[in-house]
């Protein structure tokens, strides 16, 4: 009995299917392969260049196969039918501010803007920024100044450590307004955090932590992340103009629910970030 076992895949397959083990005892057949995305459809015909491909039993999630056929000579393929994995992704944020005085009527500073984005992507062993973590020194200068050379060298010192791969930085928009940017991101790294202070402010700040954009193995299309008002904690002014006054001990960093944001109810988003794949 003549068996030959053929891959349908292309050479570029970021996962390549690759048959590892032939194995013929009188007309069973016995197949293993490694790579690709299951389930796995095995199929086969007698001539390698003529006759319907015929499926052997149904779809199999393993990727080893015992396959019984009555020929002289056969000829089998695999095929993958799972989606591939890509390593690789790139994104689009956009920034849609919507903070104005019709979204908080009372309270709404003149020069109502945000600093410029910066971030990074990363893995679980890093974190940016938390709800009830301590500000690290880079937050803490983004929050009261907008400055984003400490928090770039935080992300820089994370890469260097292997729990981060790019820093992200861009720019800030007046209030209402828009900005955007795009960012490469990669499996290994596929959490991104991103933040932007809101001025004026004595320590505030909107942003977005440990979004994980790859979900069970794929990547998200896209995602709207709604932006509530966060207090870094390490600054006791109470209004946008307040006087600088150093927290001490500094607190953890904390959503803001009150004063000056709340109008009746739940405060409203000061924007969005919305994650869209376009690679």
């Amino acid at each position: 009995m003549l068996v030959a076992a053929l891959l349908p895949l292309e050479a570029d397959e970021p996962n390549p299917l690759s048959i590892t083990r032939i194995v013929i005892n009188a007309n069973q057949t016995e197949l293993q392969w490694t790579g690709g995305n299951g389930p796995y459809r095995i199929q086969w015909r007698p001539e390698l260049g003529s006759g319907n491909w015929e499926d052997v039993g149904a779809a199999v999630n393993g990727t080893n196969r015992f396959s019984i056929v009555n020929s002289s000579n056969a000829f089998f393929r695999v095929f993958a039918e799972g989606q591939p994995t890509v390593t690789n992704a790139r994104y689009s944020v956009g920034f849609s501010a919507t903070w104005s005085s019709a979204t908080h009527p009372a309270q709404f500073p003149s020069g109502a803007h945000f600093s410029g984005l910066i971030g990074a992507t990363h893995n679980s062993q890093f974190s940016m920024w938390a709800p009830g973590a301590g500000a690290t020194p880079g937050i803490e200068s983004m929050a009261e100044t907008g400055s984003k050379f400490t928090l770039m060298t935080e992300g820089q010192q994370a890469i260097a450590a292997g729990t981060a791969q790019h820093v992200l930085s861009g720019g800030g928009t007046g209030s209402p307004g828009s900005v955007g940017m795009t960012f490469d991101i990669s499996r290994d790294h596929s959490l991104v955090s991103l933040v932007s202070m809101i001025a004026p402010s004595p320590d505030w700040f909107v942003g977005v932590h440990d979004l994980d954009l790859c979900a069970n193995g794929q990547w998200i299309d896209q995602v709207v992340v709604p932006l509530q008002p966060y207090d870094s904690g390490t600054d006791s002014g109470l209004t946008y103009s307040s006087f600088n006054a150093n927290t001490v001990p500094a607190q953890p960093i904390s959503e803001i629910t009150g004063f000056p944001f709340a109008v009746s109810g739940p405060v409203p988003a000061l924007g969005t970030f919305t994650f869209t794949r376009v690679n």
